[in-house]
């Protein structure tokens, strides 16, 4: 590892899992930086850094423009607002236990290490979120204490989907993960408790919220952890699972454990909680752990039920019900297309592509509602189809294998464009080479042309009609105007044009994103355009952030000239 860079130690884990007191734990060792008040900031400007989200640092070649733009993912959950108020009171709350909270001081000059940040980022000549990470805790390091060495690791706690870890590895080539295991039963209880205690409801009360509300959640935290024990199996070297109860009962082992998988010195301090070199009151470490014997039986009972009742949820996760597959078909019908027959096409054509059936949504990283759409089309009316996003070929594979007679072209970024390789992943020279391979592969076909050219200039390269058109582009503004515009124009008469990932604001959500629904909405109101939506996913399990994201069905009907 470069001594130069700090590289990201990341924390997962559910809530009230132990993140905190890890981290805590490791504040004192001089060769991590690890700092409670920063924690949220840090995991939402990681989030934003990072490829599962949209990459904020590329979208202006300008520098001064790039640095507006690392400010927005630095500060994009509102954090520093948080921050500030904890300084003018001097301290920050740390709930502990569900029953007790712990006031720990805060002194920071809020302005004075935003000033520094920025000056520190204007003068790096990549803003790739590597390089990004490594100066942000630089800064921090130096501002807070300005005559330590300079630490190996800097910790976060990402609020990374449960079920992509390999995005953190990717985008950050030194990264490395913990994920504590917790008993489910017991995570339920202490957030219960916790939320018992601060808002001054029953844990009966609290534990109905979360049920109720977060169900999906829960979920997907619990097939987490076997997400994360497969990672630690299959990527030792930057992937490791702690027991929440072994960290409590025997912290002594565990820390010498991951002191050795680091590379940092086992040192006392490892085994005592701290606050910027302070020994934090003993209520942090000596009440954490909530025994069973401690758990009100009709409590216990109650959420063993829960538990069972959620566990048994996720053998189904991967199955749509029956009322998702009705609610698809109906949809399908509306637009003029079998549901059923979309299925059994789908399912004829996945052996060519040597994929055995039938059809599942997470029988590769880019299969969805959407193949079916296309395998719903009547043979006969395609001729041409053109898609507008190639990334690994996959769509154009099956669209190759579903109509053999038909020309297809597919478009993507030039491999050198810095918006191509900031996206994704790209970052890391492994994965952009893969996922490179993997689409010379799927582009093989004799039916397929491949264009790398930015989107806005089809029309230049190409010509239409096309019979179909898959848009899956950019999803932002002004990408996804142009990709529309442009579509309009190349698709033929009667001609379908799919949209992908279109959030329908129903209602209204601050975290997703509207562009093409807002792009498509002045054509509908006009006349113009006629939608129909169908369900992207009917299942959560293989791609939880998708949730509540439709393809829009668009089919041109011709219109008289002027």
């Amino acid at each position: 590892m470069n001594k130069s860079t700090i590289s990201p130690l990341c924390l997962c884990g559910s809530q009230v899992s132990g993140k905190g007191l890890l981290a805590s734990l490791l504040n004192g060792h001089p060769d991590v930086l690890s700092f409670s008040f920063w924690h949220d900031f840090m995991a939402s400007a990681l989030c934003y850094l990072s490829a599962w989200k949209p990459p904020m640092l590329y979208h202006f070649d300008e520098k001064t423009e790039k640095l507006c733009d690392a400010r927005a993912a630095l500060t994009c959950a509102g954090r520093w607002s948080h921050l500030e108020g904890f300084a003018r009171q001097g301290y920050i709350p740390f709930t502990v236990s569900g029953d007790n909270i712990v006031k720990l001081p805060f002194n920071l000059d809020f302005y004075g290490l935003d000033k520094t940040l920025m000056d520190r980022l204007a003068t790096l000549e990549r803003l790739d979120a590597q390089s990004v990470f490594s100066e942000v805790y630089t800064a921090l390091g130096q501002y807070l204490m300005p005559d330590a060495p300079q630490a190996k690791w800097g910790v976060s706690m990402p609020q990374v989907d449960f079920f992509r870890f390999e995005i953190i590895l990717q985008t950050y080539p030194q990264a490395k993960i913990v994920y504590i295991m917790r008993d489910m039963q017991e995570v339920l209880y202490a957030h219960s408790k916790r939320e018992a205690f601060t808002r001054g409801i029953s844990a009966e009360e609290a534990l109905e919220e979360l049920t109720t509300f977060k169900s999906d959640w829960l979920r997907r935290m619990i097939k987490a952890k076997d997400v994360a024990a497969r990672f630690a199996n299959e990527q030792p070297d930057r992937f490791m699972t702690i027991d929440f109860t072994d960290l409590v009962c025997d912290t002594a082992t565990v820390m010498a454990r991951l002191t050795s998988w680091l590379g940092i010195e086992d040192l006392p301090c490892l085994h005592k909680g701290t606050w910027n070199g302070v020994e934090i009151d003993k209520r942090l470490t000596g009440r954490v752990l909530d025994k069973q014997e401690d758990i009100p039986a009709s409590f216990a009972n109650l959420t063993s039920q829960d538990v069972a009742a959620i566990k048994a949820k996720i053998e189904l996760a991967d199955t749509p019900s029956e009322s998702a597959f009705i609610l698809q078909a109906a949809r399908f019908e509306k637009i003029g297309w079998d549901y059923k027959k979309a299925i059994e096409r789908t399912n004829a054509t996945l052996p060519l592509l040597g994929m055995a059936g039938p059809f599942h949504e997470d029988m590769c990283e880019n299969a969805s509602q959407h193949w079916l759409a296309l395998a719903a089309i009547a043979p006969e009316k395609v001729r041409r189809i053109l898609e507008i996003g190639t990334f690994s070929g996959d769509t154009a594979a099956f669209l190759s294998a579903l109509y053999p007679h038909a020309q297809i072209v597919t478009c993507d970024l030039p491999d050198d464009s810095q918006r191509y390789i900031s996206s994704y992943g790209r970052q890391n020279p492994d994965k952009k080479r893969t996922l490179e391979e993997q689409r010379a592969k799927n582009l093989k076909a004799d039916n397929i042309t491949f264009i790398q050219k930015n989107s806005f200039l089809l029309p230049k390269y190409i010509s239409g009609p096309f019979d179909i058109i898959w848009m899956d582009g950019g999803h932002t503004y002004p990408d996804v105007a142009f990709d529309l515009c442009n579509s309009w124009h190349l698709l033929a008469d009667d001609g379908i044009l799919l949209c992908d990932d279109v959030f329908i604001p129903q209602p209204p959500d601050s975290s997703k994103n509207y562009d093409s629904y807002n792009v498509f909405s002045p054509l509908i109101r006009d006349n113009i355009i006629d939608v129909n939506y169908i369900l992207k996913r009917l299942c959560i399990a293989p791609s939880p952030g998708l949730e509540g994201k439709m393809i829009a069905a668009v089919r041109k009907i011709q219109q008289s000239s002027i």
